[in-house]
């Protein structure tokens, strides 16, 4: 027999499950982000097409660049915006008849979408002219300097909110940053390419396997291939432009959703325009400009619940845990981790020294598995305890380094540091750890340091 408190927990853990997705949405603040990228995505969209057809443009043909950019244009959505214009109502005289024969109907709906066609056309023309009619001499360092600022502007606001998503405290130094960045500005454009062609070559197999005639064939290589090129771009995003690391099971999770979500918002995004004939009534031709930036905030805000999906996947449990706590009034301050932790990070705080590194969340995270909040809240309590100090250039904070040698830093020390996060310090409470207990641990490590820690391992491992 079914127990009824069994069901009435189940029912409350799929009730702050979708309470905590409610309450990321609104703390994660996806809504400006998206605002922000879109903006970026229209100050960045040719310098981005420059650089990609600066690629291909040493080994394809000028139609093949023209039906690339097209069959880009039309993967993102953007061909399927088109102006809906309702055609004008001419004054009926009095007394005359309405439904003179020859007289074009009131309410008669054109598409626009040849106004698109156009600017398309136009575009690629234009980026074609700027690229083979290159000023020289010092005009063309300055315009390739704003070409490639243009272009990596986008993806530094990308970084920056892939890293608000995941918690990642900060973002990579500036170096590695424009290395990763114009690696997928390079390398990425020769991807989409490659999945265009991998794509269209399942789409022909699926077709020739189903049948031409079949409706469940057509639509899997339609939408089906969109959707799996579209998962194989955001799991490449998701597991290399955020400053943590993201497993990849759970970018994969977080991608799929993210690309069936943009395909269905295409078709309602498409319908909706085609319905709609208010943007035309205030803006006329254009119109296409709101609807395409409506368009890419939309695509943007996609992408970003996908990053969202993502990390929560991987610290589903913890998220989950962590919210039943708060329902249940209790002390959501209280922490899982164990203040032993605190010698591991210790430990890698002077290791990394000694090789010439900084300390960051992200790595501190990535070496000792954690997620990058609690190894911020560890290297912050080990620098208010005078272990490590703050490394900084200018007002941005680079990282951590140890304030003294790993000879001198003691065991005992770091863990007081590392208790004051601990939820479970000395008390009379049920469920707390007895003082005694508490003093006897740092009884035993008062007189090892960091030094005698790293020694006695290595000694263990020989």
């Amino acid at each position: 027999m079914d127990d009824p408190q069994t069901h009435a927990e189940e029912a409350r853990r799929v009730w702050v499950v979708t309470k905590l997705g409610v309450l990321g949405l609104y703390r994660s603040q996806i809504p400006r982000m998206a605002a922000a990228l879109a903006y970026r995505t229209l100050f960045s969209i040719i310098p981005v097409m420059v650089i990609g057809l600066l690629i291909f443009q040493s080994f394809v043909s000028d139609d093949q660049i023209d039906a690339g950019v097209r069959r880009v244009l039309d993967f993102a959505g953007i061909t399927q915006i088109s102006v809906v214009e309702q055609s004008s109502i001419e004054e009926v005289p009095d007394g005359a008849d309405g439904g003179v024969g020859g007289s074009e109907d009131p309410f008669a709906i054109t598409d626009g979408s040849g106004e698109l066609e156009a600017v398309i056309t136009d575009l690629i023309q234009r980026v074609n002219n700027s690229i083979e009619h290159v000023p020289a001499g010092w005009i063309a360092v300055m315009s390739a300097i704003v070409l490639i600022y243009a272009a990596l502007s986008m993806l530094i606001e990308m970084e920056r909110s892939f890293n608000q998503v995941c918690g990642a405290p900060q973002g990579r130094p500036w170096l590695k940053r424009l290395i990763l960045y114009w690696t997928i500005l390079t390398l990425g454009t020769l991807m989409l390419a490659a999945t265009f062609f991998v794509g269209d070559s399942f789409a022909k197999w699926i077709i020739a396997r189903a049948g031409a005639d079949s409706w469940f064939g057509a639509v899997l290589a339609g939408y089906g291939v969109s959707v799996l090129i579209s998962t194989a771009l955001l799991v490449v995003a998701y597991t290399t432009i955020p400053n943590v690391r993201v497993r990849f099971r759970s970018a994969l999770t977080g991608a799929f959703l993210a690309a069936v979500l943009w395909e269905l918002g295409k078709w309602g995004f498409t319908g909706y325009v085609r319905s709609s004939t208010g943007y035309t009534k205030f803006y006329g031709s254009l119109a296409l400009l709101p609807l395409f930036l409506l368009w890419v905030y939309l695509t943007w805000v996609i992408v970003l619940l996908g990053m969202q999906a993502a990390h929560a996947m991987q610290h589903f449990t913890k998220l989950v845990e962590a919210g039943i706590r708060g329902q249940r009034g209790e002390h959501t301050e209280v922490s899982l981790i164990d203040p032993l932790i605190g010698l591991a990070a210790a430990r890698v705080l002077c290791e990394r020294f000694e090789d010439g590194k900084r300390t960051t969340p992200s790595s501190l995270a990535e070496s000792l598995g954690i997620d990058a909040s609690v190894a911020r809240n560890l290297l912050h309590a080990l620098e208010d305890a005078g272990i490590a100090q703050e490394v900084a250039r200018g007002e941005e904070t680079v990282g951590w380094a140890p304030a003294m040698p790993a000879a001198k830093m003691v065991l005992g020390d770091v863990l007081r540091a590392v208790y004051r996060l601990d939820g479970f310090r000395g008390g009379d409470g049920v469920g707390r750890v007895p003082e005694r207990v508490r003093s006897a641990v740092l009884q035993a490590v008062d007189n090892q340091t960091v030094k005698d820690l790293a020694a006695s391992e290595r000694a263990a491992k020989s």
